[in-house]
């Protein structure tokens, strides 16, 4: 939360502004009357009766609405003060998914798939070796694997007793395997032996050689084929055609680690699926990667790219707008997002140059996540509001007043908005405490704000109240604290699990305002305000010319009021000397003005009239013309002297009459000043 020398002064503000509601009533008649108007010179003894103020007042024309004044529909005034913004949790700020740790694998690629290969000869003679026609597939191999299979047909009208070939590489006449030796062909047909190619380097050029045939004198024209089948081929190394072939496949898992988040479903703004290869064939390389719990466009997220060859090669998958199923796994239903693999080549059915020993190696990262929505258990997190204190700096002005001001219905709300498909629980710690060590806790409650139940519906919007039903703000107040201490927290998740129905999306946010709202609704009981002000009656010796208060025989006020407020005023005047803090006399006006009768709800139910007449006597009048200040205190108690709860509302009005009766001896002089008395 955001503290700013707003809130202090608002606070500060909202304290005042009370206290000086309550003096509206007297301050609107004050300077209506200039005592200096009194005239200099005079010759009369003579009773005079003037009227000196005569006035009419209503709430709604002494204040106005504005930001912080409220007029309520059915007249009601009450003070509001508003912060929109407090404590803010944006989606970003909740969540963010890390960028994966890369994988790396190194793939081994042999041994190599062959093509099988195939060969026949008709032998011309019983003597010496033929030729078999050169292979396609390669020009020389060293196989890991294998079988050859030479089949001997026996092409003549009678039995071939025994037979036994020698295989050679033709290009440096090395045998190929052991002696092939054959009994008992029959006449017109065949006998096939076979052995293993495992470890054997070979040509593409072969040649058969009978080393011996029985009966010897058999001569066989054209009377024996040999065929030769290679089968299930593979190679070590060499140079041949590869076909194409699946070096390496795998299925496997990201655990996104999201700490003591459990996310079930993410659907994403952005992202990436980068692959890096190192090939060392010159032929292409095929990398595909699907993730089968993934989905764009309703169809299973699958992705396929083909290097040009040798070397090292980069692409990327894009990852915006794919949903991942992430609780697939029975066994560990969140944060789970399972893959499948495969590296195969791809033939462009030319000879090169192959060796098993060669590593390819592959690096892939998952990477640049943005949520755009997000479904699960987010864990129980605390957000703590900064601590902070404000001086509300108005301890001269309580040491000035006496008796009690008490407010009966102030409210204190937090208004929120929130996006988050998320339990949210708000706690205020808030004490004020005096300059003496009074303390006073605000003891409000933990408060759960509402939130949306799918992502289908707008942010959950409402209000927490703090109240004099739920908390004690009202002897918070009460207490005219020297300074306030709050901070507070929002937890998430207060209940801990409760299934993985936790949501939010990209835009998801929480947002809380404050309001203070004060009805100008209280209880004031022998409230006494009071200040010292120069005598604007006091009689400087050394102006003689002066008109003396001595002269005044008495001095009568006469105050007719018709009182709509339910606020009572009086008086008290203490003739003073502030250089010696001495006080001579104190003049007294009692109930000036009577307090409005209210009914049960505190609204004021008739108009009350005051008919007062308070005299000040010539001594009075001396001793106020020779005291240099004034203490002027006013008294004010709302109706049944502060027992009641009262109301303002915009219709109250108070009219009053205000005249002065007195008695002049004076010698005669210019009259014509008495007239502006």
């Amino acid at each position: 939360m955001k503290k700013t020398s707003w809130m202090k002064k608002k606070i500060r503000i909202f304290l005042f502004g009370l206290l000086l509601t309550s003096l509206t009533l007297p301050g609107c008649i004050k300077d209506k009357y200039d005592f200096n108007k009194l005239s200099t010179q005079a010759a009369l003894s003579q009773q005079w009766v003037l009227p000196v103020v005569h006035g009419a007042m209503k709430m709604q024309d002494l204040v106005k609405p504005n930001d912080t004044i409220v007029f309520e529909d059915d007249g009601a005034v009450k003070l509001v003060y508003r912060q929109d913004s407090i404590f803010s949790l944006e989606a970003s700020d909740y969540m963010h998914i890390d960028d994966q740790d890369p994988d790396s694998n190194t793939i081994p690629l042999g041994p190599f798939l062959l093509y099988d290969f195939q060969g026949r000869k008709s032998i011309p003679n019983a003597a010496g070796s033929s030729l078999f026609p050169a292979f396609q597939n390669f020009t020389h191999v060293t196989f890991a694997g294998g079988t050859l299979s030479v089949t001997v047909t026996n092409n003549l009208s009678s039995e071939i007793s025994s037979l036994t070939l020698q295989l050679h590489n033709t290009d440096d006449n090395s045998l190929i395997g052991s002696p092939l030796v054959y009994s008992n062909i029959p006449a017109h047909d065949s006998l096939t032996d076979t052995f293993d190619l495992a470890g054997l380097t070979l040509s593409n050029r072969w040649t058969v050689e009978i080393v011996s045939i029985l009966p010897a004198t058999t001569v066989v024209p054209e009377g024996l084929t040999v065929s030769i089948h290679a089968s299930e081929v593979s190679g070590l190394s060499g140079n041949a055609v590869l076909p194409d072939q699946v070096f390496y496949s795998d299925t496997g898992n990201y655990d996104l680690n999201m700490d003591t988040l459990q996310l079930t479903l993410l659907s994403t703004r952005k992202g990436r699926f980068s692959v890096t290869t190192v090939s060392p064939l010159t032929e292409p390389i095929a990398f595909n990667i699907t993730f089968p719990t993934g989905k764009k466009d309703a169809d299973t997220l699958d992705y396929s790219f083909l290097t040009n060859g040798q070397g090292s090669f980069d692409d990327t998958l894009s990852l915006r707008g794919v949903s991942f199923n992430l609780a697939s796994v029975d066994t560990h239903p969140y944060n789970v997002l399972p893959y499948r693999y495969r590296v195969s080549l791809k033939s462009t059915g030319n000879l090169v140059n192959f060796d098993a020993t060669q590593m390819m190696k592959f690096r892939y990262q998952l990477a640049g996540l943005e949520i755009q929505y997000v479904q699960g258990y987010f864990g129980q997190k605390e957000y703590l509001l900064d601590k902070d204190t404000v001086e509300v700096g108005l301890d001269d002005f309580f040491r000035n007043i006496h008796g009690t001001l008490s407010l009966t219905n102030p409210q204190v709300r937090i208004i929120y908005s929130n996006g988050f498909g998320i339990p949210v629980e708000i706690s205020m710690d808030v004490t004020g405490k005096t300059n003496n060590g009074d303390e006073q806790a605000l003891n409000a409650p933990p408060m759960r704000i509402e939130y949306p139940s799918d992502r289908t519906e707008p942010p959950a919007e409402g209000t927490l109240a703090f109240t004099k039903e739920n908390t004690d703000i009202v002897p918070l107040i009460d207490l005219h604290p020297s300074s306030v201490f709050y901070d507070g927290k929002a937890v998430v998740n207060p209940d801990g699990f409760q299934g993985w129905s936790n949501f939010f999306s990209f835009d998801s946010r929480i947002l809380l305002g404050l309001e203070v709202e004060v009805p100008l609704e209280f209880k004031m009981q022998n409230l006494q305000l009071q200040d010292t002000l120069d005598n604007p009656f006091y009689n400087d010796p050394s102006d003689s010319s002066k008109f003396s208060l001595k002269d005044l025989e008495y001095v009568k006020l006469h105050l007719q009021a018709e009182n709509g407020f339910p606020v009572g005023m009086n008086v008290k005047l203490y003739l003073y000397d502030k250089a010696s803090g001495f006080i001579a006399d104190s003049i007294l006006f009692d109930q000036i003005i009577q307090p409005a009768p209210v009914d049960a709800g505190g609204r004021v139910t008739d108009v009350i009239s005051s008919d007062q007449t308070i005299e000040i006597t010539n001594i009075q009048l001396e001793e106020l013309e020779n005291m240099p200040d004034l203490i002027v205190a006013g008294i004010f108690n709302s109706t049944d002297q502060g027992t009641k709860s009262v109301k303002i509302y915009t219709d109250y009005t108070l009219d009053f009459k205000l005249g002065v009766q007195t008695k002049v001896n004076l010698d005669i002089g210019n009259v014509s000043e008495m007239n502006n008395f």
